[in-house]
């Protein structure tokens, strides 16, 4: 039986850029860090590579977590600049937001690109907006107004973080 999502990993050329990004841009919590400091045949045979190392660090918002991962050998590579959101494969995260234009003028002054302003969609109950993280991977930001569409977990989770909040002062 499947329970749901643990997490979303996300390769980065430069993994202390994206910790700080998703920390101190996005809002995630810093969980924990590991490395693999030398290949290992249980580790390349899962991955289905060869001579892995490299290092990862888990984020958390919510019950959310993206692990980030930093291959040292073998290196990746970016995608082309030709890279479009219809391109197979994952194309982005959405990220539940309680206030979609503060998030949006917040996280665009501290220096995150985005495609365009959010669209606000009175007939979806919702608004959303794209932009890239430092390394070209796209993030949503997604609010939902009308809170009977099926999105409402989130909102339960973002109310429970709330009062957690409020609690603690």
């Amino acid at each position: 039986m499947i329970g749901g999502v643990h997490h979303i990993g996300i390769s980065s050329p430069d993994i202390d850029r994206l910790v700080a990004f998703y920390r101190d841009v996005v809002g995630f919590e810093f969980v924990s860090e590991a490395g693999i400091p030398a290949p290992v045949d249980a580790v390349d045979a899962m991955l289905d590579l060869k001579g892995v190392t490299g290092r990862t660090a888990m984020m958390r918002t919510g019950n959310t977590y993206i692990e980030l991962i930093e291959f040292f050998t073998p290196k990746g590579k970016p995608h082309g600049p030709d890279w479009s959101l219809t391109d197979y494969g994952h194309t982005h995260i959405a990220l539940i937001v309680d206030d979609i234009d503060a998030e949006y003028e917040r996280m665009k002054a501290a220096g995150m690109h985005f495609n365009a302003p959010p669209r606000h969609a009175p007939a979806r109950g919702s608004a959303s907006t794209y932009g890239l993280d430092p390394d070209g991977n796209r993030i949503e930001l997604m609010e939902i107004r009308d809170k009977s569409v099926p999105y409402s977990y989130a909102y339960r989770q973002l109310d429970r973080l709330k009062d957690v909040s409020e609690d603690q002062f």
